[in-house]
């Protein structure tokens, strides 16, 4: 059996960020939903990518529960 690749995404918006985001695709000449991906790619790999450099930067062991992170509190 074959995976499926695409999935329906939905949600409500308020009127104006609806007409925010059909600004930037006119803009940038695209669909509002090909911008709307576009950008949620772009913040979900920023976002994988600096969970990724925090978790190096702890050697991959995250905080004790109420600690700052540097061994103090």
């Amino acid at each position: 059996m074959s995976e499926q690749r695409e999935a329906e995404l939905r949600g409500m918006v308020t009127r104006s960020l609806l007409a925010k985001i059909d600004a930037m695709s006119v803009v940038e000449g695209t669909s509002r939903i090909d911008w709307v991906i576009r950008v949620l790619e772009a913040e979900a790999d920023r976002q994988i990518h600096k969970a990724t450099v925090l978790l190096r930067m702890v050697g991959g062991n995250p905080p004790p529960p109420g600690s700052d992170g540097m061994g103090t509190k």
